[in-house]
């Protein structure tokens, strides 16, 4: 009898898990438009789900997490749709559509993961593919000193979620892991420190501080109520940066330890603008992937902060949404102490504070959240 096994030693759940991983989680320059590397990826993920549409269940569980998506998804469209080639020069259309595209298809295809009881492969998968993607991209920027991937930010961000990965697949039981992991965390600042990247410096202590935390079980920086007003306060930051930025030790951080000028490498300048930038928009939006052009008209690159990036590109209630769909995940895993509940919520929480001066919800995060809390009703804390 015929068997696939003999013929082709990797199976397909492999195959479309990498492609997951290559739509969602990675990208390089050294492909003229990836978004065709993305669409291939995502034909990939869709004959999968067809061949296994028979694990397609449950896929309503979670009323208000569907509400609020759907709530997302027609602010989105509905920018896009009323910008077209009206407010800005590119059509958010294709960008709108890609996008959801990837999130549905990301969705679906972890249902079917935890429907056919392959979490497991789906982790390893992915940390096996996010380390081997990281090392190229290191010896990239090591060897030939040059960025690989868009910039230093995303260069940055693959590295924690090397991280997250890890971290779902691996405990602190044993030396051998807790040195692999000091060293992961050495290289990642080291890098950081490479390219002069601050932001991926604070992050990585921020996410090690929040598993540290964890593991000496203290829980109260998950707790649906604290991460919903981190969100806020975090959004809020360029009407109240000024209290922060007049103290010394704000100077001393700034200044002294990161040499970097009280301007905060001109976000200051870009938060004065933010009526402008924003302008009669802010409650529709311009559209998902306007950010950088609206922002070039005035001389930025973009708004530098998480949320008010959402609502200059999907409107004010589809930031709600989104900001309620981060807290619902937390929520539907605040009873579960696991360790692995611990990493998403680590990482999901670095996030959401370096969103104060960089514009971190990207489709990376919001599927990480998915993710999240598809898993928020399995058995994910056995690890080997």
């Amino acid at each position: 009898m015929y068997k696939r096994e003999k013929y082709i030693p990797i199976s397909f759940t492999s195959i479309a898990l990498c492609a997951c991983f290559f739509m969602s989680f990675f990208s390089t320059t050294l492909v003229s438009d990836y978004k065709k590397i993305q669409y291939f990826c995502l034909i990939i993920v869709a004959i999968y789900l067809l061949v296994n549409n028979e694990y397609l269940t449950d896929l309503f569980r979670n009323k208000i997490g569907k509400i609020l998506f759907a709530v997302y998804f027609f602010t989105s469209y509905l920018a896009a749709f009323l910008n077209l080639r009206n407010a800005v020069e590119r059509v958010p259309l294709n960008t709108t559509s890609l996008y959801f595209a990837i999130l549905i298809g990301d969705y679906l295809l972890f249902r079917v993961i935890c429907n056919r009881k392959l979490v497991g492969k789906m982790i390893d998968t992915f940390w096996i593919v996010s380390f081997c993607a990281m090392i190229f991209v290191d010896i990239e920027y090591f060897v030939l000193r040059r960025y690989i991937m868009e910039n230093k930010f995303t260069i940055a961000y693959l590295h924690l979620i090397v991280i997250l990965f890890w971290a779902l697949k691996y405990n602190f039981n044993s030396w051998k892991r807790i040195a692999f992991f000091l060293v992961l965390i050495a290289e990642t600042i080291f890098i950081d420190i490479s390219m002069g990247c601050a932001t991926g410096i604070i992050g990585s202590i921020m996410m090690v501080a929040f598993m540290v935390l964890y593991e000496k079980k203290v829980y109260f920086s998950s707790n649906p109520v604290i991460v919903c007003v981190s969100i806020i306060v975090t959004a809020l930051f360029p009407y109240w940066y000024t209290y922060i930025l007049n103290s010394e030790i704000a100077r001393v951080i700034v200044e002294d330890i990161f040499h970097k000028k009280m301007t905060l490498t001109g976000r200051t300048v870009i938060y004065s603008m933010i009526s402008a930038l924003l302008g009669d928009y802010y409650l529709i939006g311009y559209g998902l992937g306007t950010n950088h052009e609206i922002c070039m008209r005035y001389g930025a690159s973009n708004i530098q902060n998480g949320l008010l990036r959402v609502v200059m590109e999907s409107g004010l209630f589809g930031a709600i949404a989104l900001a309620l769909i981060f807290v619902v995940a937390f929520k539907r895993n605040i009873n579960n102490k696991d360790s692995r509940v611990q990493a998403f919520s680590a990482y999901l929480l670095t996030f959401i504070w370096l969103s104060t001066v960089e514009v971190t919800y990207t489709l990376t995060v919001v599927i990480i959240t998915v993710l999240f809390a598809v898993l928020a009703d399995e058995k994910i804390g056995i690890k080997k």
